[in-house]
């Protein structure tokens, strides 16, 4: 490669890590990310960030330990009371210990009848977008619908312009014969350790059951049933805090 040939393609990584019009609306209407505008984009590895485009990467994760998987899945899963942190450690465990370029969990929305779902990659990009149910020949509503996993050779139907594009695994969401929704797991690996991913699918959306149910029993316990108001229960903690924040502000 000749110097000029240097020179431009380093113009073009510039042009597409630091311009805000190539960049700052991450969601497209056919997937997670906007097709760049720039011939050849990250066509080489970036040494900032591990999880674009890179050849070796299956090459640092030998066979998994599942002992110690299990062990540290107990560790970081501990003292969870909420989705949001559930997902973060299942996340980060997932890319530590079992090598994957990412993660995603699709939630089922009943009124839009659509997906709506949150990718995180390796290095802590979040991506988000939906699909339609009537877009069935789709491997998330294929996975949906037939409430069993399905695994693709490669992610590009995810539309992910600039990540890796490993095989990847779509499992359902199954909790008390429900599907809730999917987890969308990024390994090249994914077919060997397609049961343990199951298996963690499983535990997430139980603990998703769990906690909506949760949060309806706590609100019916200040709620009455007949009016929509609050009962006796609901007006004193409601009273409390209100007394609460008139003391601090004096």
């Amino acid at each position: 490669m000749n110097l000029n040939s240097k020179d431009t393609l380093r113009n073009q990584e510039k042009e597409i890590l630091y311009n805000k019009s190539l960049t700052s609306n991450p969601i497209s209407g056919t997937g997670f990310m906007p097709r760049m505008n720039v011939s050849s984009a990250r066509t080489t590895s970036n040494r900032l960030y591990g999880g674009y485009i890179t050849g070796n990467n299956d090459k640092i994760f030998a066979a998994a330990d599942y002992r110690e998987v299990i062990t540290a899945l107990r560790a970081a899963l501990k003292g969870k009371t909420n989705t949001a942190d559930f997902y973060n450690s299942l996340h980060s465990l997932l890319i530590n210990k079992m090598g994957a370029q990412f993660t995603a969990v699709g939630i089922f929305q009943e009124k839009s009848k659509c997906i709506n779902i949150k990718l995180t990659d390796k290095v802590g990009g979040t991506y988000s977008s939906r699909v339609f149910l009537s877009d069935d020949s789709n491997p998330i509503i294929e996975a949906f619908n037939a409430q069993e996993t399905v695994v693709k050779k490669d992610s590009k139907f995810l539309k992910l312009s600039y990540l890796q594009t490993p095989a990847v695994a779509v499992i359902p969401l199954m909790s008390v014969g429900e599907c809730l929704g999917v987890m969308i797991v990024g390994d090249n690996k994914v077919e060997e350790n397609t049961d343990f991913y199951s298996l963690i699918a499983n535990h997430y959306a139980l603990f998703m059951h769990n906690a909506d149910l949760m949060e309806r029993a706590n609100a019916h316990a200040n709620t009455d049933m007949l009016t929509s108001l609050s009962n006796h229960r609901g007006f004193q903690e409601i009273l409390s805090t209100e007394i609460e924040k008139a003391e601090k502000n004096n």
